[in-house]
């Protein structure tokens, strides 16, 4: 969660402002570096062992001064003949066993002397006990924060490793995730597309049905080889369509069984429409496991025959062909009846803006639907559908 958060926090921010926090994080790790607690010093004082040698120097002993009278012989006076015995002043500094003798007279300033000397060298003596002592004292500094720096400097380069690579990351989860969105949102849209096609689907079918069993009644009285006729082919398309009932409405089907349940179909509209309606299926059998959306071509039909041949007193032809074209199949519907743009509902009605969805949700740009008029033709509406081709399911 922390490093999400962090790497989430790298993405946001601008390269300009990561290189300012970059530089000053390496100047704070360098001051650190010299601070408590990663920087400290002690002292330590060691106690050479008893006779043990030391690198330092013995301290040399204090030197001692010592003023004493001392009875000598004094020149003889030339005035006299007689020896006359005097006392001499001796300084005496156990230094190296120096001796210094003074006359009598000169007492005084001996003293003098040897005081001043004495104080020199009592000074010097200090110095140097001084000396012997700081000599056993040692100074540790310890610093264990000479790798901040370097810490430093690796997390900034994990930072742009982070900021780089999970940028990418967070942009590939993020069009996961507007695609997983999209694909919901088109899942729910082709539901919906399904669900309409099968309440269409409930409405018409019996009302076919319906309508159908009529005209068989009708027939039965007034010409019964007609009506065995229509009643075969309602029996055929019924054993077609049956099966489909217990599959899922957007599930895929062969061109096979979508002719299986059209030939009937127009069996039984031959019968009602009688010499008003002439149709041809001009389809390879090869092409009889392509497959395709189902109900698809049977609602193309159903709006040609509504649409474009009943509403003419004539009738009319008409013409289902399939082809593979350019690795598609290409599925056409064309009749000779009051022509595009002329029925009732011109090629915008529910049926087709239905297949349209569904073609859309399901091959989106690769699949197409279009209605126009028969070229060189006077009357007529041709409409062609267009999808991949393929034999299995995808």
């Amino acid at each position: 969660m922390a490093f999400h958060s962090y790497a989430i926090w790298l993405i946001s921010i601008s390269w300009k402002k990561f290189t300012v926090l970059s530089l000053l994080f390496l100047m704070g790790a360098g001051l650190l570096q010299s601070l408590p607690p990663f920087t400290w010093k002690y002292s330590e004082t060691i106690q050479a062992p008893s006779g043990a040698k030391t690198n330092a120097q013995t301290p040399l002993p204090r030197p001692r001064i010592e003023i004493q009278n001392s009875p000598t012989t004094a020149p003889e006076p030339p005035a006299t003949d007689q020896p006359t015995a005097t006392r001499a002043t001796e300084v005496l500094i156990s230094l190296g066993g120096v001796k210094i003798s003074v006359p009598q007279g000169a007492q005084t300033d001996a003293e003098k002397f040897a005081q001043a000397l004495e104080d020199k060298l009592d000074a010097w003596a200090d110095a140097q006990e001084k000396r012997y002592k700081n000599e056993h004292v040692r100074q540790h500094q310890i610093s264990w924060g000479e790798f901040l720096p370097e810490l430093a400097f690796l997390l900034i380069l994990v930072s742009i490793v982070i900021k780089v690579t999970y940028k990418q990351q967070v942009q590939a989860e993020n069009i996961a995730q507007e695609a997983t969105q999209t694909a919901v949102a088109e899942q729910l849209k082709r539901q919906l597309a399904e669900a309409r096609m099968s309440a269409m689907q409930a409405q018409v079918e019996p009302h076919f049905l319906f309508n159908t069993l009529a005209s068989i009644d009708h027939l039965i009285e007034t010409d019964p080889p007609r009506a065995s006729q229509m009643q075969k082919s309602l029996i055929a398309l019924l054993r077609a369509t049956l099966p489909s009932m217990r599959e899922q409405t957007g599930q895929m089907r062969s061109l096979g069984q979508e002719l299986a349940v059209i030939q009937p179909y127009l069996a039984i509209q031959k019968v009602r429409m009688e010499e008003r309606l002439q149709f041809q299926i001009d389809v390879h059998e090869g092409l009889n496991s392509a497959l395709m959306p189902s109900m698809m071509i049977q609602s193309l039909v159903e709006n040609a025959i509504q649409h474009g041949l009943e509403a003419q007193p004539q009738g009319g032809l008409l013409r289902i062909s399939a082809h593979v074209i350019d690795g598609q199949l290409v599925i056409t519907v064309q009749d000779n009846g009051v022509g595009f743009g002329q029925a009732h509902t011109p090629g915008t009605g529910f049926g087709l803006n239905n297949i349209r969805e569904r073609l859309h949700l399901m091959f989106g740009d690769q699949a197409s639907l279009t209605v126009g008029p028969v070229p060189d033709a006077a009357s007529g509406t041709l409409v062609s559908l267009r999808l991949p081709y393929c034999t299995q399911q995808p």
